[in-house]
Formats: structure tokens, C-alpha cells, sequence
């Protein structure tokens, strides 16, 4: 026998529920990639220390997996704060009346999403205005401004 040993690949549905398993890659690439001419790149994206390719209903992983890591898996890729691209802008810091740092966000989105009791346009004013904090009292008491770098 010679080349490489045939990989196996296992195929579960996003619930964590096993499905069965491929042979071979090459099996994979017939069924779920024909469409694509030449070879498709599999198995580059990773989380937890396993190799995984995301299909519409399914996952696919070169190896066994608990069904937990699946569903653990599967949480990471459907938050909406994980895999977030860098903010442009940059850190969003949010200070009291006192000028007492409270919170740094990685971004305005994530800012907006943590603190869903103040609007997003209420945060985008803040940080758009380039004077200091607010002598007087805003509706929601809290002050936002990007760091400064």
C-alpha cells in the first residue's frame, strides 16, 4: 500500500447527535463539494483542539467527538459575542458620574448588546461628541468615550 492512509471523517447533526461517518475526505469532497472544481480545503477552522467544517445541518470533525464538545462547539459559532471582528473604532469604556472607569467592550456592538437598556444611538452620541463627560445628568447616568491609545 502506498501514500497516506485514508482519514475517516465523522458527521454529526448541530444538536450533537452522531450521524455516521466517511471513509475518506475525498468522500466528503463528492458529496457535499462536487460543485467545486479542483480540491476543496477542509478542516482549517478549529475550536476546543478539534478540526471541524460546517455544513447547513450538519458538522463534520476528523475525529470523535463528545457530543458535548459538539453542542459546545455549535454555542460558540451561533454567539453573538464570539468571533467578532476588531472594532475599527476601537475600545468602548463606560464611566460614572464620578469618572470611575466601570466596563471596557471590545466594540459599540458589544457594548450595545451588554447593556440593552441604553440605546445604541444614546451610546454612538457619547462617543461621537469630542467634549469631556456631561456636567449635567443623562437619562441613563452612564458616560461612554473610546480609549484613548
Amino acid at each position: 500500500m502506498s501514500g497516506r492512509p485514508k482519514l475517516k471523517v465523522y458527521e454529526y447533526s448541530h444538536q450533537g447527535k452522531y450521524m455516521g461517518y466517511y471513509e475518506s475526505i475525498s468522500d466528503v469532497r463528492k458529496k457535499y463539494f462536487s460543485h467545486i472544481k479542483g480540491v476543496a480545503s477542509l478542516f482549517k477552522k478549529e475550536e476546543l483542539g478539534h478540526k471541524y467544517e460546517l455544513l447547513e445541518d450538519s458538522i463534520l470533525f476528523q475525529e470523535r467527538v463528545y457530543r458535548d464538545d459538539v453542542k459546545y462547539i455549535m454555542a460558540i459559532l451561533n454567539s453573538p459575542f464570539c468571533n467578532l471582528p476588531k472594532s475599527k473604532e476601537g475600545i468602548v469604556q463606560v464611566f460614572n458620574y464620578k469618572k470611575v472607569l466601570l466596563a471596557e467592550f471590545q466594540s459599540l456592538n458589544i457594548a450595545s448588546k451588554m447593556l440593552p437598556h441604553i440605546p445604541k444611538a444614546t451610546i454612538v452620541h457619547q462617543l461621537n461628541e469630542s467634549k469631556d463627560i456631561h456636567r449635567y445628568e443623562p437619562a441613563n447616568q452612564l458616560f461612554f468615550r473610546y480609549k484613548k491609545q
